[in-house]
Parts: structure tokens; C-alpha cells; sequence
């Protein structure tokens, strides 16, 4: 018996050198700075929440009150949704976050090359004012 990496292991570490740096995305988990407006008062009607921050990609989620909302990708650092009124009907706070996708998978013997990619950003609290 030769000395050495078993021929799986070699042959994932050869795979993995030469296929990570061009197979599959990794979204990193997106950071919420800020929102604006931060507050509004209940029952003032729909509007456009904007989110900023770092590493939003495009088919980024956005949660508000638990409910997730169809989401325009603007760039890496904004994000828009439009929240309809029945969010904001009565006063309270809410909490905000972005999700981001894993991204595209690869799969090198067995590797799920997307583990701790993509997930929840840190939580922003909105208030909707009496």
C-alpha cells in the first residue's frame, strides 16, 4: 500500500482546484445598511420601500412583516418593493431583511459547492406610526 491521499480524495482535491474558480456562483449573504422611508402612518396608503446595502443580486427577497414581496433588483447596493397598504394598516414595528439566493450549484464527487452560500441579512426595524 503506497503512502498518500486515497485516489478519492486526490482526485476531489484536483477537481475542486481546477473547477471552483469557474463552476457555479456563490451569492454571499447580503448586508441590509438601511431603508427608507423608516416609518409611515397606518393606513396612509401603498409604497415603494427602498433597501440599501452590499451584495444583493439579482432574485434577492424581501421579507416585511413575515411576508415576502416581489423584489426589484437595482444594483449590488439597492433593492425596491412596493408594499400595499394592508401591511401598514395598523401601527406597530416591523421587521425587514433581505434573502439572496445560494446561486447555481456545482457539484464536484459528491460537493455541493453552495453550502453557506447566500442566506438572510441582518434584520432592520420599520415602524408604522399611529
Amino acid at each position: 500500500m503506497r503512502a498518500g491521499l486515497p485516489i478519492r480524495a486526490l482526485l476531489l482535491t484536483v477537481a475542486l482546484g481546477l473547477c471552483l474558480p469557474g463552476c457555479g456562483t456563490c451569492n454571499l449573504p447580503p448586508q441590509l445598511a438601511s431603508i427608507s422611508p423608516t416609518n409611515v402612518i397606518a393606513g396612509s396608503g401603498q409604497f415603494v420601500l427602498t433597501l440599501y446595502g452590499n451584495h444583493f443580486v439579482r432574485g434577492a427577497l424581501v421579507s416585511f412583516n413575515g411576508v415576502v414581496f416581489p423584489t426589484t433588483f437595482v444594483n449590488s447596493r439597492q433593492l425596491s418593493v412596493l408594499i400595499p397598504v394592508s401591511e401598514v394598516a395598523s401601527s406597530g414595528t416591523i421587521v425587514v431583511f433581505v434573502f439572496n439566493p445560494p446561486g447555481s450549484t456545482t457539484s464536484v464527487f459528491g460537493f455541493n459547492g453552495t453550502i453557506g452560500c447566500g442566506g438572510d441579512s441582518n434584520a432592520l426595524l420599520f415602524t408604522v406610526k399611529p
